[in-house]
C-alpha cells in the first residue's frame, strides 16, 4: 500500500546540497574475469572481487571529496562485484550456495565535475552550465542457485543458472536535471530532480517495512564451437527483485541562489519540493550481457570480447591464453578500465589477479579464486 507524506516546501541548510551529491560518488561491478574452473564432478569454492571507478582511486571511496575527483569525459562507471559460492557439480547439474553484492553507477562528467566544484569550494570563473545526470542500482543478498547444462549436437551448447536470493540491501537512486552559474552576478540556478529507494532510507512518518527483500535471477549461456574458433553469448541477472514496503523518496530542487562564504563556498536557499512513500516494490532486476570469442593459434588461444551494460556500453576486453603441460596461463587487458589481469590455473586450484598499476592509487583491481575441494 502506498503511504505518501504531505508534500513539503523548505529552505535547505546551507551546504546541505553538497552532502545530497554524495550519491553521484559513490565508488560502486562488472563480474571479474572469471578463475579457469576445474573440470569434473565434487565440490568447488570459488571467491572473487571486481571494483572500479573512473574517476576517483578505490582507496578513497568511503571518504570522497571533490579535490580527489578526475572524471574523464562522457560517461564515467563505477561498480562493484563480489561473490562467494561454493558449488557441488554433479555431471551436467550444478547445486550452489552463494553471497554476492553487486552495484553500478554511471554519471555524466558534468554531474562529477559539479560535485567536485561546490564540494571543494573552488572559485567560478566565467558562466558555466551542468548536464547532470547519474543512476546508481545495487543489490547485496545470499541465497541457492542450481543449473544445467545442454550438449545440442553441430557443436552447440547451451547451459542456465537460477538464483534465488534473500536481499540484505537493495538501493536505486536517479539525479537528473541542468544547473548553470554566472561569476558575474554571482548566481547559481539548479533544475534537478532526484528518485530514491533504499531500505536503509529513513524519514518522519515512516512504517515499518521488510527487514528483507528477496531475488530471483537467471543466467543463460549459448556456446558455438568449429574448428579452432569457441564462440559464447551470454545473458546475467536477468530477472525481479522484491521488496515489501521499501521506502522511497522523490524530491525536485527548483533554485536561483546567490553568493558564496568567505571560504569560497556557495551559500544558497533552494526551494525543495518533495514526496515520501512505502510500498511493496517489484523491480527488473540490472541485467548485462557478455560476448566471449576464442580462436586456437599453436599452443595458445587469442580472446576477444566484451561486457555490455544496458544505460553505460559495451565494455571491451583482449587475452591471450598459452598452455603450460598441466598449467595454463592467461593475461587478459580490460580496456574501460585500463585493467591487466594474470590468470593461472594448476590442477584443481585456479587464482585471478589484476590491477590498472596506479599503486595505492589504483581506480581498477580484481582478484578471484577457484579451488577444487579434495572430498
Amino acid at each position: 500500500m502506498t503511504r505518501p507524506t504531505a508534500q513539503r516546501k523548505s529552505p535547505a541548510r546551507p551546504g546541505s546540497f553538497s552532502s545530497a551529491a554524495r550519491v553521484l560518488l559513490l565508488a560502486c561491478g562488472i563480474q571479474a574475469a572469471p578463475a579457469l574452473a576445474a573440470d569434473g564432478d565434487g565440490w568447488q569454492l570459488s571467491l572473487r572481487s571486481s571494483h572500479h571507478s573512473d574517476a576517483s582511486a578505490l582507496a578513497r571511496s568511503s571518504d570522497l571529496h571533490g579535490r580527489d575527483l578526475a572524471p574523464r569525459s562522457g560517461r564515467n562507471l563505477a561498480y562493484i562485484d563480489d561473490e562467494a559460492r561454493l558449488t557441488r557439480d554433479s555431471g551436467a547439474w550444478h547445486w550452489s550456495l552463494l553471497a554476492r553484492s553487486r552495484a553500478t553507477l554511471v554519471a555524466s562528467h558534468d554531474a562529477l565535475d559539479l560535485y567536485r566544484h561546490l564540494d571543494s569550494g573552488s572559485a567560478l570563473t566565467g558562466a558555466r552550465d551542468w548536464a547532470t545526470r547519474a543512476r546508481l542500482r545495487g543489490f547485496s543478498g545470499n541465497g541457492l542457485a542450481v543449473g544445467r547444462g545442454h550438449e545440442m549436437g553441430g557443436g552447440w551448447a547451451a547451459s542456465w543458472e537460477l538464483q534465488s536470493l534473500v536481499l540484505s540491501r537493495w538501493r536505486e537512486r536517479r539525479v537528473d536535471g541542468a544547473v548553470s552559474a554566472d561569476a558575474v552576478s554571482g548566481r547559481y540556478a539548479f533544475a534537478l530532480h532526484s528518485s530514491q529507494a533504499d531500505n536503509r532510507l529513513a524519514f518522519p512518518f515512516q512504517t515499518a517495512s521488510a527487514s528483507s527483500g528477496s531475488a530471483l535471477l537467471a543466467g543463460a549461456k549459448l556456446t558455438w564451437q568449429g574448428g579452432p574458433w569457441h564462440v559464447d553469448a551470454a545473458l546475467h541477472d536477468a530477472g525481479w527483485l522484491r521488496w515489501r514496503g521499501q521506502p522511497r523518496q522523490d524530491a525536485v530542487l527548483d533554485s536561483a541562489t546567490a553568493a558564496v562564504d568567505a571560504d569560497g563556498f556557495l551559500i544558497y536557499r533552494p526551494l525543495i519540493q518533495g514526496q515520501n512513500r512505502q510500498d511493496t516494490r517489484l523491480r527488473a532486476a540490472p541485467w548485462w550481457t557478455t560476448l566471449d570469442a576464442r580462436g586456437r593459434i599453436g599452443a595458445g588461444t587469442l580472446r576477444i570480447g566484451a561486457d555490455v551494460l544496458p544505460g553505460f556500453g559495451a565494455l571491451p576486453w583482449l587475452g591471450w591464453q598459452q598452455d603450460f603441460g598441466s598449467a595454463e596461463g592467461a593475461l587478459l587487458w580490460r580496456a574501460h578500465e585500463r585493467r591487466l589481469t594474470l590468470q593461472w590455473r594448476w590442477r584443481g586450484l585456479a587464482l585471478s589477479a589484476g590491477t590498472d598499476g596506479r599503486g595505492g592509487g589504483a581506480r581498477s583491481r580484481e582478484l578471484a579464486l577457484a579451488w577444487r575441494l579434495p572430498i
